[in-house]
């Protein structure tokens, strides 16, 4: 007797849980949980709230999708997320509504606070030498003023316009290091915490670094040799080169190129006429280990130097040596020719040199 009712009482039992498992059919409403939040200040923000409908498949819509989107999780949780409201003047709210098939819809409301404070794009401002002017956009729920909280050497200048949504920034030219400068916004009293803004000047391109003049630190086999000056040819890409104290061609360039942070010596370069003779550099080498030519032909083979820029010292040095470019052809000495022609016809070789080191301060 006490088995056969242990039995009907199990049963009984598993009838009720069954009954519980599958009440979800039989719901007849949405229970709608509390909202983590529903006010919002104007940047937005996310929140949830948790939704009952048994086996019914939960769905939810916002009356204003394009700043408060909605969706659903599990089958259980509504999330919702505010984007930021940038207009001054108005707060606003939208409507969710939670839906399951055949059962009554309910809703609650989110608000959002108009602006208060200032939003700023972008909040870094980048200087090169190409652009020394920028301008940013501001929007602002009331007036602010331009505080500088750093501005090395008065690098850094701004204007704002009359309705106050625009500043313009400029910059002085680049230096030798980079500069970085700050200034704040700050609003008045009551609408919103000051905003930061970065401004940072890059330093003076590598291609202007080398600009000037050189030092010779090896005595070059003729002695001749003093100083080099670098000055711009086509800016960015080569330079036009005066090797001073040289007999006869210290006035007429010889072209170096800059490439990725190294600086080519060509060969093969007509220099100038003096209504008499030409002027040409060349290299003299071998090819494939033997021999010995004057490589007459542009482009054949130069010399290379990487810019090796020490910033403890503030000097840049510059170290040539064959590229390794030429096609078995090897660039060991630099020489300089007068001649009766623009690149051969050779009359007198008036400088030579199987090294070229040289550095600068800046």
């Amino acid at each position: 007797m006490k088995k056969f009712l242990l039995f009907v009482m199990m049963g009984a039992l598993g009838f009720s849980a069954c009954t519980k498992d599958g009440d979800g059919d039989s719901v007849t409403s949405i229970t709608l949980g509390t909202p983590s939040k529903t006010a919002f200040d104007y940047k937005g923000g996310l929140g949830s709230v948790e939704v009952y409908a048994g086996n019914k498949t939960v769905t939810a819509e916002s009356s204003a999708p394009d700043w408060c989107r909605v969706t659903v999780f599990d089958n259980k949780s509504v999330a919702f997320n505010l984007y930021q409201n940038s207009d001054p003047n108005n707060e606003r709210s939208a409507t969710i509504t939670v839906k399951a098939e055949g059962l009554p819809s309910v809703h609650f409301d989110v608000t959002q606070d108009r602006l208060r404070g200032i939003i700023v794009s972008p909040t870094v401002v980048n200087f090169s030498s190409e652009q020394l002017t920028q301008s940013i956009e501001v929007l602002a729920s009331g007036d602010y003023t331009i505080v500088a909280d750093v501005n090395p050497d008065n690098t850094f200048t701004w204007e704002k316009s009359a309705n106050g949504r625009t500043i313009t920034f400029s910059s002085q030219d680049p230096g030798f290091y980079v500069v970085e400068g700050r200034v704040s916004l700050v609003p008045e009293e009551g609408e919103g915490e000051p905003v930061a803004i970065t401004l940072l000047l890059e330093k003076m391109s590598t291609y202007d670094l080398l600009l000037g003049e050189w030092k010779v630190n090896l005595a070059d086999d003729a002695g001749k040799l003093t100083r080099i000056i670098f000055t711009e040819k086509v800016w960015g890409y080569t330079y036009n080169t005066y090797f001073k104290g040289i007999d006869y061609v210290g006035e007429y360039p010889i072209t170096m190129e800059y490439v990725d942070g190294e600086i080519f010596l060509p060969t093969g370069q007509s220099l100038g006429y003096d209504g008499s003779y030409y002027y040409t550099m060349h290299f003299n080498g071998p090819q494939d280990g033997s021999g010995w030519y004057i490589w007459s032909s542009p482009g054949v083979c130069s010399w290379v130097a990487t810019v090796d820029i020490d910033e403890l010292t503030r000097t840049i040095n510059l170290s040539f040596a064959d590229s390794s470019g030429g096609y078995g052809a090897q660039a060991q000495s630099m020489v300089l020719w007068q001649c009766t022609g623009a690149y051969f016809s050779f009359t007198t070789n008036f400088y030579g040199t199987d090294h070229l080191d040289i550095s600068k301060t800046y």
